[in-house]
C-alpha cells in the first residue's frame, strides 16, 4: 500500500501540519484571552466610578 519512505514523509507532513494548527488555535485563544481581560478591567474602571459618585451622593446627604 505505501512504502516505508512514503509513509514517514506522510507522517512527518500531518505532524508539522498538526503543529501549525495548534500553534493558530492557541494564539487565537491566547489573543481571545488578552481581549476578555480588557474588557473586563474597563468594567471594573466604570463600576468604582460609579461607586465613588454614589459615595459623594451619600456623604453630602450625611452633611444636611
Amino acid at each position: 500500500m505505501f512504502e516505508p519512505s512514503n509513509l514517514g514523509t506522510i507522517l512527518y507532513q500531518v505532524l508539522i501540519i498538526g503543529l501549525f494548527l495548534l500553534f493558530f488555535i492557541s494564539f487565537a485563544f491566547f489573543i481571545r484571552r488578552l481581549v476578555l481581560n480588557s474588557n473586563h478591567n474597563l468594567r471594573i474602571q466604570e463600576i468604582e466610578k460609579k461607586l465613588e459618585k454614589i459615595i459623594k451622593l451619600l456623604e453630602e446627604q450625611d452633611k444636611k
